[in-house]
């Protein structure tokens, strides 16, 4: 994707949308409402592109449900003997995948559906009975007869792959051999699969492709079959119940994104562009937008560019692939809009690419096609998360202190400030267009409004950089309205004020506003936290960069004057006695609630009682607190979930036990000891016990995990060690205290792998916040082997528990395993490859070159940011690893488009850059330590370079010489020449730089060794 198209959304957009919310495509009806005119006479396949009403106005919604797997042109259906007009009242298409691997215990292949989630398929849900007819249709479902799965004489290629893992698992359970009980196939089902051209063992092979339980070596298989099939045709249904997956690894996406064109282009010749199984087509396009939300979302323009061109051209006489077309495309840009997992502020440079990208197709479309409410929302959604324009932040410093903020003139040229020009922002006036174009303003439109800066009854709020949702179904409710009313407040005493206001309209508890007067009533409680601590100095620069109120979610103190303060009738609580106030009222804790305030509270044991309090709208979390890991919890939701296991990392130096009374037994699984690698470690350590709830749960969301791996880089977790082991493995103590808190460091390196080793096992790649955790965890694992190994050079304690700890250092050291394991989990995160950094924008693989030829090539995996590389450079400074610190520089450079592209949407990114060069000479020419250097030229044998371009020398151990040696001259010239010819970067850092660096406490500890 070009970089000139990543430009913000309001200025690229700005006639696209003026015409488009005011054009109509010829055929269509309703010209002056924008209401899509309702085609007739469709039947269920064709109702998948409509969508329904909300409160009489047409909003388009698409689901995954409404989709069937199996491709129509695959199935081969027994003629049809009953009326067409029953086949609406017909049970919805049954997923014999889904049944065959969950009676085989494959979760990790089935999508988890909620339960709020309808499945649409066959009601015309655009109908005003559409939802009535659906809940008749559900109830009378529930009634009928579902033959099993060994009964159902359906033919398609779905049912087969199927049926074959259905007797797979039935041999296994029999305890029967394969070559025993072999898998055979009927003379229909033979007869079948004949005329479409394959044979018996393709349905085996299709069977061990899904049921593969790692999801990259599932895609890669999928990709050597399409490689091998010259004449046969692979199926599509492959494709979408790979994606159905809740998880993907970025490399599989990676994969995917090279396999599904040439699938697609496959499916097109055979069958033309008139028989392109649309359904499918857009089902493939819309779990691929879903995933890439979770783990690339760079990879989202390339995405659209693939919609758009798998999208058919229409005229203008055909209404109803008008109809289809307008609704797919703004469907999409609304999925591409919504939240990412990993930085969902950050991301939104690539999520607007992908919507200009569509928006530019319905342009240039003769006809044009109509932006729908869909279609508007996408685009407001992104320009609410973006960054204040220059005109807005004009606005917004001329907001008074007082509630309502009003515009209040300082200069006499302040009063060419209006709020015409200046105080609509680019949302609200997305927002304006969409009125403008017949669209009347609902839930989320008001919510929208609120968040852009203005309030329903035209007074002004404060414009805050949000992520709003689709709104549905919770923001067709006014407490939205209440929730965003909170938001947009600065102090806590404001946001207290909208609360009360919103308890006044006697008005539905709502979980949306109890969250948003805890995010700022908890943000008061930091800010009064921080405010007693000593500030830091704040240079000029930084001062000039002031973020703005609703930048960040901080919340401002009180106006300097009493008049100022917005008044509240009762004062401004803290969080535990807004908690107690909710209880009162007979409100009961749950979901994202109850998660918040266990993961926040001040103490251990308040977090405790509010799971205790929630016991009963929760029973499993007893669980939790008692049983163990060895028991059910998943009833618990994810949410509440990671909220524990964030608990427990916080409070990694408390035995488990220590905080339960003396009545209450203990579980089973407490009594005896976890073993991870082969090590058995105490269950009552905090630690271990959430990597049991983690192995237990099989949880695919990096949050859990990145809260272990943060708190492995904590001191407090450092001093917990002394319980890691079991009372029959309790080493004695160590006499030394700074080498008995470095053999702590060791233990937690250890506890880090067997975490990497875990997350491996259930297939999870650490996202940038883990990496940046695990480059903490080696920093901190090679420093403390440094301080073991300098102590002990000039110790005469020879005991043998200090010979196992020297003995464990140096192993680290000189196997190099700490650093070889960050470097490979980077360029997986970076590139998608451990073994190879190829000098090209993606690593394509070369089975798959002749296709990139025709393709622009994909993005990076993940774009690192300053701040990780700053971590990363420090993790293998400390190591010595002056070759793999130049192989990044290289790499840097190499990509030096995507980094700038990246760190614009960073806040103090040239600060963070800076600290990232001024940390490579640091570690590179290593003069912190000249010192050394000195004793050892001192010393009987004088320094000399060997064959590696690392210092020689008898009296210093060999791991403590390749931590002390300098990089090479000719290495460290080249840093410097690479780093200046990049123009838009900081220069070399001068001496000055470099000494101020040193006074971190970490050099000095070393430095105190020798």
């Amino acid at each position: 994707m070009p970089h000139g198209v990543l430009t913000p959304l309001g200025r690229q957009l700005r006639t696209v949308l003026a015409g488009l919310g005011r054009t109509r495509a010829v055929g269509w009806s309703g010209l002056g409402d924008g209401r899509i005119r309702r085609t007739r006479g469709l039947n269920a396949h064709d109702r998948a592109y409509h969508g329904s009403h909300e409160h009489g106005l047409p909003v388009t919604v698409v689901q995954e449900a409404w989709f069937d797997d199996a491709p129509t042109e695959l199935a081969a259906q027994e003629p049809q003997t009953e009326p067409r007009k029953r086949v609406l009242k017909r049970r919805t298409r049954r997923s014999f995948l889904t049944e065959a691997l969950r009676a085989a215990g494959k979760e990790f292949a089935v999508a988890r559906v909620p339960n709020s989630k309808h499945d649409l398929s066959h009601v015309n849900v655009r109908k005003v009975q559409g939802w009535t007819q659906h809940k008749k249709n559900m109830a009378r479902h529930r009634l009928e007869y579902v033959p099993s799965l060994a009964r159902t004489t359906d033919l398609t290629l779905e049912r087969l792959v199927a049926s074959h893992i259905q007797h797979m698992n039935t041999t296994k359970d029999t305890g029967q051999a394969e070559w025993d009980a072999p898998y055979r196939l009927s003379f229909r089902e033979s007869s079948f699969l004949s005329r479409l051209g394959y044979g018996k063992s393709d349905i085996e092979t299709w069977a061990r492709i899904v049921s593969l339980e790692d999801s990259l070596a599932a895609v890669e298989s999928l990709g050597d079959l399409i490689d091998a099939h010259c004449r046969k045709r692979v199926p599509l249904f492959l494709v979408t119940f790979l994606l159905r997956r809740r998880y993907l690894k970025p490399r599989a996406l990676h994969t995917l994104l090279e396999v599904v064109p040439r699938l697609l282009d496959e499916h097109v010749r055979r069958f033309g562009s008139q028989s392109r199984g649309e359904n499918t087509f857009l089902l493939v396009f819309i779990r691929l937008i879903r995933h890439a939300r979770e783990v690339w979302t760079a990879a989202l323009p390339a995405i659209a560019e693939l919609i758009l061109k798998y999208s058919p051209r229409v005229s203008a006489a055909n209404v109803r692939q008008i109809d289809n077309l307008t609704t797919s495309l703004n469907k999409a840009m609304s999925l591409m809009s919504l939240e990412t997992a990993v930085s969902p502020f950050q991301d939104k440079v690539y999520q607007e690419a992908a919507v200009v990208c569509i928006l530019r197709f319905m342009t240039e479309h003769k006809p044009q096609l109509q932006i729908t409410r869909e279609g508007y929302r996408a685009v407001t959604r992104i320009q609410l998360a973006q960054k204040k324009t220059a005109s807005e932040q004009q606005w917004a410093e001329l907001k008074a202190l007082s509630w309502p903020p009003w515009k209040q003139d300082r200069t006499a040229m302040d009063a060419g400030i209006t709020a015409d020009e200046h105080g609509i922002s680019t949302a609200a006036a997305t927002l304006n267009r969409m009125q403008e174009a017949g669209y009347s303003p609902m839930a989320w439109e008001r919510t929208a409004r609120l968040l852009a800066g203005w309030d329903v009854d035209g007074t002004p709020t404060i414009q805050t950089r949000a992520l709003l949702g689709t709104g549905f179904p919770r923001l067709h409710f006014d407490s939205a309205v209440w929730s965003a009313r909170i938001t947009t407040t600065r102090t806590a005493q404001e946001a207290w004020a909208a609360y009360l206001a919103f308890e006044d309209t006697q008005l539905p508890p709502s979980d949306d506003v109890h969250i948003a007067i805890l995010q700022k009533l908890y943000g008061e409680e930091e800010r009064q936290r921080q405010s007693n601590q000593p500030q830091a100095s704040v240079s000029d620069a930084e001062q000039r960069r002031r973020l703005l109120p609703g930048d960040t979610k901080e919340v401002e103190p009180l106006p300097p004057s009493t008049h100022l303060y917005t008044y509240t009738r009762t004062p401004v609580p803290t969080v535990e006695a807004f908690v107690g106030h909710l209880r009162n009222r007979g409100i009961q804790l749950k979901n994202h609630v109850l998660a918040f305030v266990v993961a926040r509270a001040p103490r251990l044991g308040l977090s405790l009682e509010y799971l205790r309090g929630s016991i009963a709208q929760y029973p499993d979390i007893a669980n939790l607190l008692w049983h163990g890991p060895r028991y059910n919890t998943s009833s618990i939701p994810d949410s509440v979930f990671a909220a524990f296991i964030e608990l427990l990392c916080r409070y990694s130096n408390v035995p488990w036990n220590g905080y339960h009374h003396r009545s209450v037994s203990l579980g089973p699984h407490f009594a005896r000891p976890s073993t991870f690698d082969g090590q058995k470690l105490n269950p009552h350590h905090p630690l271990v016990l959430a990597l049991e709830l983690l192995r237990a749960r099989c949880t695919m969301s990096r949050l859990p995990w990145n809260s272990v791996l943060r708190a492995l880089g904590r001191d407090a977790t450092v001093a917990s060690m002394r319980f890691l082991r079991t009372t029959e493995q309790a080493s004695e103590p160590e006499k030394d205290t700074q080498v008995a808190k470095s053999h702590g460091t060791i233990l937690v390196h250890s506890l880090v792998r067997s975490t990497l080793n875990l997350m491996q096992n259930q297939h999870v790649d650490l996202d940038s916040k883990g990496l940046h955790y695990l480059c903490v965890a080696t920093e901190s694992a090679t420093i403390a082997c440094w301080t073991v190994l300098g102590s002990e050079a000039g110790s005469a304690d020879d005991t043998s528990h200090n010979r196992a700890i020297v003995h464990e250092a140096e192993d680290i050291l000189r196997r190099r395993f700490h650093t070889n394991h960050l470097k490979g989990q980077f360029w997986i995160l970076v590139v998608g490859n451990q073994h190879e950094v190829k000098a090209s924008r993606t690593i394509i693989d070369s089975k798959h070159t002749h296709d990139s030829a025709t393709r622009a090539p994909l993005p990076l995996l993940r774009v690192p940011s300053a701040s990780l590389l700053h971590a990363y450079v420090r993790a293998l400074g400390w190591a010595g690893e002056h070759s793999l610190l130049f192989e990044l520089v290289q790499w840097m450079v190499l990509h030096k488009e995507d980094l700038y592209v990246q760190w614009e949407q960073e806040r103090n990114n040239r600060e963070a850059l800076r600290l990232v060069i001024v940390a490579l000479r640091v570690f590179l020419e290593r003069t912190w330590l000249i010192s050394v250097v000195r004793k050892l030229r001192s010393g009987a044998t004088e320094l000399v370079y060997n064959n590696m371009g690392a210092f020689s020398s008898n009296p210093r151990p060999g791991p403590l010489q390749m931590l002390e040696t300098p990089a090479p001259a000719e290495i460290i010239a080249e840093v410097k020449a690479l780093l200046d010819g990049v123009g838009e970067w900081p220069s070399w850092p001068t001496d000055e730089e470099v000494v101020r660096y040193w006074k971190d406490k970490r050099f000095k500890q070393i430095r105190a060794l020798m």
